[in-house]
């Protein structure tokens, strides 16, 4: 017969351990991501236009996401550590048999855990999108096609959240476990497709601006265009390494010998990605020669068409205004007043 010292999941490590290196480094990420919330809030809000509230609504979306997960977490961890203090202190199976197979609580948390990112990835895929459509020329037929894939690839991990929902009920009966290992392995596949779209939509619109770049030449602009190409690549990978390493730990451990829940991190990814792009976008690109190009607190223009051809490169409304003096990029020439552009408008 089974005792409780043999009982994996109230060994030391599942119950002390676990939890404090969880929550310690969830909270960790969620400070810091508490200090880029509210910076790139105060930029956003003196940028004006439409396509800033925007941003605005879709960064406080992924904000809120990533607050419900942390408070999720916290919740889940402080039930279940209160469950298996309780079973190891009274050397009893009950409370934590009852836990493990039909606890109301326990189930209405998960219900939340396995909503949260999936909303949080939704609001991660429209910055993306707009960014990327906006960048390749605000075409359809490079919109669409970015909708539809984001559409499958939610709808995967929606399929398995509510597949696994419905068999985390109760586990005590054999279909809902099978259920249980369906939903567990679309999940899966929906994280991986969805670290894979994401990663696209990063290398399409760093791509892109790579294309802008290999036109335009050797310039001021060229050097700011390609330090906005470096930002984007460095923040847009850190949503699919999370992903990453989330998928590794999974797998490399069985589960109740997990060293830390990485569950978390990939809503606070999802949330930190986006917000950290449009900060280190609006915070100012320092060029060779010491200046320092930035955008102006209320300006309503940037770049909203790029559109080659040929070996040629058409900037339409492409515009940096410094005083009484603009820089304005257009057909197969440039010219330039008086005076160096010092505000490049991006998305």
């Amino acid at each position: 017969m089974s005792t409780i010292d043999s009982f994996p999941l109230l060994s030391a490590e599942h119950v002390i351990i676990y939890p404090i290196v969880t929550v310690t480094v969830m909270c960790i990420v969620y400070g810091f991501y508490i200090a880029l919330f509210s910076h790139c809030i105060q930029l956003l809000r003196h940028g004006g236009g439409s396509r800033r509230s925007v941003y605005v609504w879709s960064t406080v979306t992924l904000f809120a996401t990533s607050t419900g997960m942390v408070a999720v977490e916290i919740t889940k961890v402080l039930h279940e550590s209160l469950v298996e203090f309780t079973s190891a202190k009274a050397r009893e199976f009950g409370p934590l048999y009852n836990f493990a197979s039909h606890d109301t609580l326990k189930n209405a948390i998960y219900a939340f855990g396995s909503i949260l990112p999936i909303i949080a990835n939704v609001a991660a895929d429209f910055i993306l999108i707009h960014r990327c459509y906006v960048v390749w020329g605000s075409k359809k037929r490079i919109l669409v096609p970015m909708i539809v894939a984001s559409f499958v690839v939610n709808l995967i991990s929606s399929t398995g959240a509510i597949v696994q929902i419905i068999g985390f009920r109760d586990s005590r009966i054999e279909s809902n476990t099978a259920l249980t290992g369906i939903g567990a392995e679309l999940e899966a596949v929906g994280f991986i497709t969805s670290a894979v779209f994401n990663l696209m939509l990063t290398l399409s619109t760093a791509g892109r601006i790579w294309w802008i770049t290999r036109c335009v030449g050797p310039s001021r602009t060229y050097y700011v265009v390609t330090t906005m190409n470096k930002i984007i690549l460095e923040s847009g990978t850190l949503y699919p390494l999370a992903m990453i390493v989330h998928l590794s730990f999974t797998n490399a451990f069985p589960g109740d010998q997990l060293p830390i829940d990485t569950y978390p991190l990939i809503v606070l990814a999802a949330g930190i990605t986006p917000t950290l792009i449009v900060i280190r976008k609006r915070l100012g690109i320092s060029t060779p020669d010491g200046d320092t190009v930035t955008q102006p607190p209320r300006s309503s223009q940037f770049m909203t068409s790029i559109q080659p051809a040929e070996r040629s490169l058409h900037l339409s409304r492409l515009s940096a205004t410094v005083g009484r003096h603009t820089s304005v990029v257009e057909a197969n020439h440039t010219k330039t007043l008086l005076r160096a552009p010092q505000a490049v408008h991006a998305v």
